[in-house]
């Protein structure tokens, strides 16, 4: 009888075990999909300021050289 009660009872604590392994890996499944995202989002941010910056300054380079012709054809 003994012995019948302690196989059960740590089949249960097996059980538990088991249950608190998979709910620890599916959490650590999710944050690490959540931070696949957000570094995936701020990638893209990065290139979206980075190409902004570059059409930014190739704009006002074109312009600077426009008023510099302009500036010395008068």
């Amino acid at each position: 009888m003994l012995s019948d009660k302690r196989r059960q009872n740590m089949t249960k604590e097996q059980v538990v075990v088991v249950v608190v392994v998979v709910v620890v890996v599916i959490v650590v499944l999710v944050a690490v999909v959540v931070v696949v995202i957000v570094v995936v989002i701020a990638v893209e941010v990065l290139i979206v300021a980075v190409v902004v910056v570059i059409v930014v300054l190739v704009e006002v380079s074109i312009h600077t050289i426009f008023i510099i012709i302009n500036v010395r054809q008068n």
